[in-house]
């Protein structure tokens, strides 16, 4: 499985899902994340304490089945009474952990609680280790539902006071109202809610009293009883702006859905909640502005301002392969130590000393024999043994010490030398030889094509090396199972690039040692390819997706990959559209200057892979039916009513399989054991089961059909993406 292949790196590999280049900064910043939500969720089952998906998250669990690919925060919210034992709670979290909210937190003038791994940015070797080498902060934030007065009138009411409290607080703090006009009005609050003050002093002062006077306003937000409210919400911004919030029987009940690898408690009526969010909720935007993409680079910068230090890799010229002077001279060293090198050596020094056998026999013979064998262990060494070059020498060591020994049949003994040096020179002094060095075999489609490509030019050998990525600080270990037939398959432990000296290699990895998770074994970092060979290539995913220029996490993603080491060394890089093609360009100018965009102009180049006529591979009468908890909520868990919902599907023709979504059916029983038994009764033999997880299993599905019906999830997105017919329950008739 390529799971097995990448290893316990593969949750920090980049990735593309959606046609977005998600980087492994991005990957490893969501693995922190996702380790402080599942301190969370501890603590929540632990106490019994309610708590849901919210806004963007909410969206990713039901409609990607984890993170969404352009962004990288987590959202959940609790209602107030469940926010309160959570944090009564709290000290149970890794001591470590900091609860971050106005009341202790500079600049935290909003009323979420964000729960973060570490208080500050920290690059202590223990933190590092247990956090990935991630070394920022990661976080998930806490939203509150407060109940939301069904009584208007009162709702304004306490919206104003609210409002009230919250600009003297402000004026306070950012010195835009006098401190006679402050002290006034702080006599007011003291004598109407008994609010204890002092008037301040300093710019700290004047921030302690903002946060108190930010803690009377909150204590209003849960002013209304649960007997006069139907609503619950956000009080801050959103009630305050006019909104209503939404019914509180829609955040009555919990069912959990996937989320990465874990799942993720969402509202019972998920669908409702996403559509008053978000409208159309399954129609993607990339260009938004709800945070900063990536949360962490704010902090990378702030790093870089402090130490002086750069996170990132810088472009410098000697990245570039100069094609004269010092560069030429480089090359010419690299290639005189390379397999192919020494073995024309060699051979004209046998052949030199063939010239004399007769006149020094025994000195000539030991020399001849020493070259031979010096030259076979050094082609074992290369990369495995070369039957026919290895036998070839080794009857010529035989032959050379038969003559010593009789010293006679020299035609013989000439037969000998020509053949070893006929098979020398086709083997490998003439052969060209491209390399193709294999970090993701997820990826192999472009690869293959450029293989194919490769081995129909004359006298060339294609080579291919899976290479294993490791976690810092572990050793790598080999790539098992995995062989391309066809091609000459050797062991990245085995291979020697400087030795073979190929005319191409093409890569994969990015990074070399600049990621701060993971790694690839470092005789096999670019700046030591690019030494070993005549040309270095990097092959870009080609399933990114174009995008605009407002895409600003697309662009984002586009510049780290142009900042990497492995892509700057490259000689030239492959790219699946125009649109990639010209946004990286772009991206490497900015970094390298304006003197150097012919130089990329040149380098990047569009490769496509042939359209073939089995290209859709799926069954074109085979439609999905999906099922979501959402459907059994919608019928209030009555058989009747359930029943009336799946008749809707009866219209479908040809082949088709139900999928439940959740797929873990523990899930389904947890909410209503009668209505699963109900469903699985009705399409007893059509239940759908895919052993794969996460993305994969999306992708893999969504592949295999050519419709969908039914209940939103992750593959109706995926197959509406790929231009396949998707009908959502609500749109059937």
């Amino acid at each position: 499985m390529i799971s097995d292949a990448l290893g316990d790196a593969r949750p920090f590999l980049d990735e593309v899902r959606n046609g977005f280049f998600i980087t492994s900064a991005v990957k490893t910043a969501w693995h922190a994340e996702m380790d402080v939500l599942k301190e969370v969720d501890r603590v929540c089952r632990k106490y019994n304490i309610q708590y849901f998906a919210d806004w963007g998250s909410l969206l990713a669990a039901v409609r990607h089945g984890g993170y969404i690919p352009w962004d990288d925060d987590l959202d959940i919210c609790m209602k107030r009474r469940d926010y309160e034992l959570f944090i009564r709670h709290s000290d149970e979290l890794p001591e470590e952990y900091f609860l971050s909210t106005y009341k202790n937190s500079p600049d935290h003038w909003f009323y979420i609680t964000r729960v973060q791994n570490e208080k500050n940015v920290s690059f202590d070797s223990e933190y590092l280790k247990k956090n990935y080498y991630f070394p920022y902060i990661a976080c998930v934030d806490i939203f509150i539902l407060d109940n939301i007065y069904r009584d208007d009138e009162k709702e304004k009411a306490r919206d104003k006071k609210i409002m009230y409290i919250l600009a003297l607080a402000d004026g306070i703090r950012k010195k835009t109202i006098s401190d006679a006009s402050a002290e006034k009005i702080l006599k007011a609050l003291s004598l109407e809610y008994g609010f204890s003050y002092t008037c301040p002093d300093s710019d700290e002062k004047r921030s302690c009293l903002a946060a108190d006077l930010y803690g009377l306003a909150e204590s209003f937000f849960s002013a209304a009883g649960d007997d006069e409210s139907d609503n619950v919400g956000y009080i801050f911004p959103w009630t305050l702006k006019g909104s209503r919030g939404y019914p509180k029987k829609w955040f009555e009940n919990a069912v959990r859905l996937p989320y990465e690898d874990m799942t993720i408690p969402v509202p019972h009526a998920y669908t409702d909640v996403l559509a008053a969010k978000y409208g159309q909720y399954m129609v993607p935007y990339h260009v938004w502005g709800g945070h900063d993409y990536p949360f962490f680079e704010r902090q990378r910068e702030n790093i870089e301002k402090i130490t002086g230090l750069s996170a990132k890799i810088k472009f410098n010229k000697e990245m570039l392969r100069d094609r004269s002077g010092c560069d030429k001279l480089s090359q010419a060293s690299g290639e005189s130590r390379s397999l192919k090198s020494m073995a024309r050596q060699c051979m004209e020094e046998i052949k030199s000393l063939f010239l004399f056998i007769n006149d020094s026999t025994a000195e000539c013979a030991e020399n001849i024999q020493t070259l031979a064998i010096e030259l076979g262990e050094l082609i074992e060494k290369s990369g495995g043994e070369d039957n026919d070059v290895v036998h070839a020498l080794e009857e010529l060591c035989e032959a050379v010490y038969q003559y010593a020994v009789n010293h006679r049949n020299y035609d013989a003994l000439s037969d000998v030398l020509k053949k070893a040096s006929d098979i020398v020179s086709e083997k490998i002094i003439k052969r060209r030889e491209t390399l193709f060095l294999i970090t993701r075999p997820d990826r192999l489609d472009v690869m293959r094509e450029l293989m194919e490509t490769e081995k129909k030019r004359d006298g060339t050998v294609v080579t291919v090396v899976f290479l294993p990525f490791s976690l810092k600080g572990n050793e790598a270990g080999d790539v098992t199972g995995f062989h391309i037939p066809g091609y000459k398959n050797i062991s990245y432990k085995d291979y020697r690039p400087n030795l073979h000296y190929p005319a191409v290699i093409y890569i994969q990895d990015l990074y070399d040692d600049w990621n701060g998770s993971i790694t690839v074994p470092n005789e096999y970092y670019s700046a030591v390819l690019k030494a070993s060979c005549e040309k270095m290539v990097y092959v870009l995913p080609d399933d990114i997706s174009d995008f605009s220029d407002e895409d600003t996490s697309s662009l984002y993603s586009i510049g780290e990959i142009a900042r990497s080491p492995g892509l700057l060394r490259s000689d030239r890089i492959i790219v699946g559209t125009e649109n990639i093609r010209k946004h990286l360009i772009d991206s490497l100018t900015d970094l390298s200057g304006l003197k150097y965009k012919k130089h990329w102009e040149d380098a990047v180049t569009v490769f496509k892979i042939p359209e073939t006529e089995e290209k859709d591979s799926y069954n074109k009468n085979k439609t999905l039916i999906c099922l979501g908890l959402d459907t059994v909520e919608k019928s209030d868990c009555d058989i009747s009513r359930l029943a009336g919902y799946i008749s809707l599907y009866n219209a479908v023709s040809g082949d088709y399989k139900v999928w439940l979504y959740p797929d873990d059916i523990r899930e389904w029983e947890n909410y209503d054991r009668d209505a699963t038994l109900f469903i699985k009764e009705t399409f007893k033999g059509k239940l759908l089961k895919n052993e794969l997880e996460g993305y994969d299993k999306y992708k893999a599905i969504a592949d295999d059909f050519h419709e969908y019906r039914g209940d939103p999830s992750p593959v109706a997105y995926m197959m509406k993406e790929s231009g396949k017919n998707v009908i959502l329950r609500g749109d059937m008739k």
